[in-house]
């Protein structure tokens, strides 16, 4: 029914406030429905009781995805090192795959397709997808260490000098 719908949701992702909302007003309706002679009190109880277990599951599952983004990343960090910059780059994708939003991820990414293109891998996508990146990334925090550098040289490899130039310049 629609209340164990919204609690599988609501452990999937952080919930809106409708979605709070509904699972306050389902589990205060289904534990009202299975319990003909119970008091306000308990059936707040209940209530109180359901949000606590559906938001304990979502910070469990936050930090499950928190750890695997950083594994992922790790592993990436390690195949970087090793110059094997295609499986780097397939590992930075699966951390954003799950992290979307992910300023970090989404400039060692950048960074990733930018030396593929430099080793070789001449297709002009790359540079266009890195660059949209990292133009993510730097809305997202703009202070990230190195971004400006890495926005600067994808610039240019697409052809925009004078827009690296200036990035460049105004970090001096």
């Amino acid at each position: 029914d629609a209340f164990v719908a919204g609690l599988r949701g609501a452990t999937a992702k952080a919930p809106s406030a409708a979605t709070v909302v509904a699972l306050l007003d389902g589990a205060r309706t289904r534990v009202s429905l299975n319990v003909s002679c119970v008091s306000d009190k308990l059936v707040s109880t209940a209530v109180v009781a359901v949000c606590i277990v559906v938001f304990m599951g979502w910070a469990f599952m936050a930090g499950s995805r928190a750890q695997e983004v950083d594994r992922l990343k790790e592993k990436a960090r390690r195949l970087e090192g090793e110059n094997n910059w295609v499986d780097a780059a397939n590992h930075y994708d699966k951390a954003l795959d799950i992290d979307p939003s992910n300023a970090s991820v989404m400039n060692n990414l950048a960074r990733t397709l930018q030396e593929q293109y430099d080793r070789g891998n001449y297709d002009q996508k790359i540079v266009e997808r890195a660059l949209n990146l990292c133009g993510k990334a730097r809305a997202l925090d703009p202070k990230l260490t190195n971004i400006d550098n890495t926005y600067a040289v994808l610039l240019s490899m697409s052809g925009q000098e004078k827009e690296a130039i200036e990035i460049l310049t105004k970090n001096i």
